[in-house]
């Protein structure tokens, strides 16, 4: 998410922050921009981030919530809560909810490749493997060069392979 904040010398020290893995020094300088800024939904988005990436999913959805709060159409959010209820071990109903948020992130915004990566890999943990190859030709086109990509399409072919092999 590359938006302007020509106000905030905060959102850049963020970025910044994000780029070295200080998740911490992430979070506190989002939370600045979005003192700032209050209607910067993605410093929200991006406080989210700091947390789910220092292994504190749950409290990012917090944060997710809010930036999606003000701007019900950032998908970025949606998919960054998606991974959050995915982090760790999801039951049903985080399943559920995580497919939900990745279909509204591929609605609102059909560019963010990393959406239908996503969606694939919920595909192929559920055993639907031609779905997941559907996903995976959306991310091709926006993510050509992604390891993810390939990783996934060779586990989606694996799994038809087996399968077929079931079945005859």
């Amino acid at each position: 998410v590359d938006t302007p904040h020509p106000a905030s010398e905060a959102y850049r020290i963020g970025i910044r922050a994000l780029q070295r893995g200080d998740w911490a020094q992430m979070e506190d300088y989002m939370l600045q921009v979005v003192t700032i800024e209050p209607s910067a939904a993605d410093g929200y988005y991006y406080a989210g981030e700091a947390l789910r990436l220092a292994g504190q999913p749950g409290q990012a959805i917090t944060y997710y919530n809010q930036a999606i709060g003000l701007d019900s159409a950032f998908a970025p959010a949606y998919l960054g809560r998606a991974r959050a209820r995915l982090a760790g071990e999801p039951n049903e109903n985080d399943l559920a909810a995580a497919r939900s948020d990745l279909e509204t992130a591929a609605e609102e915004d059909p560019d963010l490749g990393e959406t239908f990566l996503e969606l694939a890999a919920l595909d192929i943990a559920g055993g639907q493997f031609e779905s997941a190859l559907a996903q995976l030709d959306q991310a091709a086109g926006r993510l050509p060069d992604s390891p993810l990509l390939h990783l996934y399409l060779g586990q989606a072919y694996l799994g038809l392979d087996r399968k077929s092999t079931r079945l005859n």
